[in-house]
């Protein structure tokens, strides 16, 4: 069922005649980061299998054996199974924006067969690679974002117990989220978790939290994931200064053990 629904997809990206909504594609990524960072670079290689798969379509673009031709502006046509004025006649006929950076670069390559049909190539497949840079996009967040715990669910869920017997939490119906940040890859797609910062020492109860289950503290994820009552953004600092609360991370440590 997925296989098949992978395959409309794509279908989708490469039929449709207009560019698709970022939007769209946004929520398609959502739901495979939901299953971790594995299917983000699945997802890569199948779109980038399937560009290069595309851009064989007229006859494949060798710069190596024919580089002099290349640079003069015209092409072994050999090679290619497209003329310069179809070329132009498909580019025409698909319609581009003449301001846009993609329409000036077409503006600039139309006496160049070589130039030119890479841009039809381009344009033919600008859904795919829009696609693909916003999967890039996530990847890059998920090497950067990763606050994942060795812990089972069992043992991050006495890790979430405690910490709202603390009253850490706003609300003490997250657990899911929760164990979302601590098993997952640099979510993005729920509410933050909102801390109770009206509590002494909360923000510093967090932190210790945060260094048990993933054994280092990094401050821009913490601050990514995690809220005060209202929803602002913590503004947890950055220093390597060790917290005064030992008693409760040897608790922590022994829910975990």
């Amino acid at each position: 069922m997925r296989k098949k629904k992978n395959e409309n997809f794509y279908a989708e990206l490469i039929n449709s005649k207009n560019i698709i909504d970022i939007t769209s594609l946004e929520k398609r990524i959502s739901n495979i980061t939901k299953h971790g960072k594995q299917l983000i670079e699945n997802e890569i290689t199948a779109i980038n299998k399937l560009l290069e798969n595309r851009y064989e379509k007229y006859g494949i673009i060798d710069e190596i054996e024919n580089v002099e031709a290349f640079k003069r502006g015209y092409y072994d046509l050999g090679k290619i199974g497209l003329t310069l004025n179809e070329i132009r006649t498909r580019i025409i006929r698909l319609g581009y924006e003449k301001e846009t950076p993609l329409g000036i670069r077409i503006q600039q390559d139309w006496n160049y067969i070589a130039h030119l049909l890479n841009d039809l190539l381009y344009l033919e497949n600008i859904n795919l690679h829009n696609y693909l840079a916003l999967l890039n996009e996530h990847l890059e967040k998920c090497k950067n974002s990763d606050l994942h715990s060795i812990y089972s669910e069992k043992q991050l869920e006495g890790i979430y117990n405690y910490l709202c017997r603390k009253k850490l939490f706003c609300d003490n119906t997250k657990f899911r989220d929760f164990l979302k940040v601590f098993k997952s890859y640099g979510f993005e797609n729920f509410d933050k978790i909102k801390v109770n910062t009206s509590q002494r020492g909360n923000k510093a109860l967090l932190r210790v939290a945060v260094e048990v289950l993933t054994k280092n503290f990094p401050v821009s994820l913490v601050n990514r994931y995690f809220a005060d009552e209202n929803g602002n953004h913590l503004n947890i600092g950055c220093h390597n200064r060790s917290t005064a609360y030992d008693d409760y991370r040897k608790e922590m440590l022994q829910i975990l053990s």
